[in-house]
This record gives structure tokens, sequence and C-alpha cells, in this order.
């Protein structure tokens, strides 16, 4: 088995050069792997990413679940002026999930949600005579292809 060491160049190592009057450093040139950008033919960033917070950014989208607003009931006077007189707030507030208006009309008329066409339907079947038997580990295994299940 080969030891493979990943190598990333990049980052301020003190090399300048000088274009059109101006000095250049590589302190904002993203990381990268020689051997990515070979095989791949792009630039691919890698970083190593081992905090909670960046899992989280990565799986964002995934992990997102559905559209959601925190709102609140207020009672109005009778001149519509909100009452703000012992509210206990924290009763108040409702966690709750966003239904577009396109969404609720798709999930009403009950038209299918994902495009999974078509359906996977787990269907039992056997050949001739290759039917499925069933026996415990203590039975008499003469008699197991003759017994009715």
């Amino acid at each position: 088995m080969t030891k493979m060491v990943i190598l990333f160049i990049g980052g301020a190592d003190g090399k300048k050069i000088e274009k059109n009057d101006c000095i250049l450093d590589n302190r904002h040139v993203v990381p990268y792997n020689p051997k990515l950008l070979l095989k791949y033919q792009a630039h691919i960033n890698m970083e190593w990413c081992n905090q909670s917070t960046s899992i989280k950014y990565l799986f964002k989208y995934i992990n997102k679940g559905y559209d959601r607003i925190t709102a609140v009931i207020v009672p109005a006077h009778d001149d519509g002026s909100p009452q703000n007189e012992n509210i206990d707030e924290i009763k108040q507030y409702l966690d709750c999930r966003y239904v577009s208006p396109c969404e609720a009309c798709w999930r009403i008329f009950t038209f299918p949600i994902h495009g999974r066409s078509p359906a996977v339907e787990r269907l039992f079947f056997h050949l001739p005579d290759e039917q499925s038997v069933f026996f415990r580990h203590n039975d008499d295994l003469e008699s197991v292809p003759t017994r009715k299940t």
C-alpha cells in the first residue's frame, strides 16, 4: 500500500512578482491540489472542514426542511390599534409551516409531489417448483419441502 500525501499550493509564502508597476503576491490565491487540477481540468477549492457550523453550511439545503415562520396573534381594539396590556408573548407566538398558494393547490388536488415514475413496488414472485420455504433450525429437513405452509 502506498502512502499518499495531499499537497495544497497557495497561501502567503513571501513570493512576490511585479507586473505593470504593481507588486503581487499569493496571499489571496485559493489553495488547490495539482493532482485534482490535472484530473478534472478545473480549479477545485479544497479545504478541511471540521467544525459543526461548516457541516451545517455544506448540508444546509439537504436538511433545511419546510419553510417556516414565527407568527404572533395580537387582539386589536375596535379602532384597529393593537392592545398592549397584559400580553403573554410566549403563549401568543406560533411556530408555523409556510405553504405557498401554489403548493397548497397542488396538495389539495393531490397531484404528485415528487417525480417518481414509475413508482417502485416490491413484488413477491417465485419460479416453478422454487417456492420460498421457511423452517426452524430444529425442524426435520426431510419433511420441510412437503410440509404445507
